[in-house]
């Protein structure tokens, strides 16, 4: 779990609410935040495949 709640944007982030309501986000879920995203985080290259479709390239597409 801590490795989750390292992944993902922090509850006590400002407007957090308001920008994963955005996404389709109701609450502050950390597994529902980290499912949505991949898992990915911007230190590092590692995510988690949820979906067999997804690639790198297109989970990642933020890098190019």
């Amino acid at each position: 779990m801590d490795w989750i709640l390292d992944r993902i944007v922090p509850e006590t982030q400002e407007g957090v609410l308001e920008n994963l309501k955005g996404v389709g986000i109701d609450s502050y879920d950390p597994w529902v935040i980290f499912k949505s995203a991949g898992g990915i985080s911007m230190m590092d290259q590692l995510w988690v495949k949820f979906n067999t479709e997804s690639t790198y390239e297109s989970t990642h597409a933020w890098r190019k």
